[in-house]
């Protein structure tokens, strides 16, 4: 059901951890009644792993942040869909769009945090927390709302 889903890797040297995750929005329509939208986040764990070798807070941290990234852009996808005034008939238009759209972002998103990080800087590591964090609390309005 996911609209993006990291595709799974094996553990080897360049990779430390891997988060297996998922992010889309449902419409809801009604007869004679405003659409609603819901959305999900979610985090599959028996998918995921980390490499034994890195298994230490500041791996723990780096997976958390790829997690908020997948938590801001289900945010932004559901913002952006509230936005579009989804109806019946524009639907699958308007929403096949936004998803490439939103997860197109979302995917480079997260190659840039990984290619950023990869090095375990600890500078670099702490400026993407504090960004995202940011970025997340802009869109709290959005926080904990699984429809709209």
């Amino acid at each position: 059901k996911a609209a993006y889903q990291a595709p799974p890797t094996l553990p080897n040297q360049s990779y430390t951890f891997f988060v297996y995750s998922g992010l889309d929005v449902t419409p809801h329509f009604r007869l004679f009644k405003r659409p609603t939208v819901s959305r999900s986040t979610y985090f599959v764990c028996h998918k995921s792993w980390v490499n034994p070798d890195y298994k230490n807070p500041n791996e723990l941290a780096r997976a958390q942040v790829c997690f908020d990234i997948n938590e801001l852009y289900s945010r932004i996808l559901l913002k952006e869909a509230i936005e579009s005034k989804l109806s019946i008939f524009n639907y699958p238009r308007k929403m096949g769009a936004l998803r490439e759209q939103i997860f197109n972002a979302y995917q480079n998103r997260l190659k840039a945090y990984y290619n950023e990080t990869i090095d375990r800087n600890s500078n670099r590591q702490k400026k993407w927390q504090e960004v995202i964090e940011q970025e997340l609390q802009a869109l709290h309005s959005y926080a904990g709302k699984s429809s709209w």
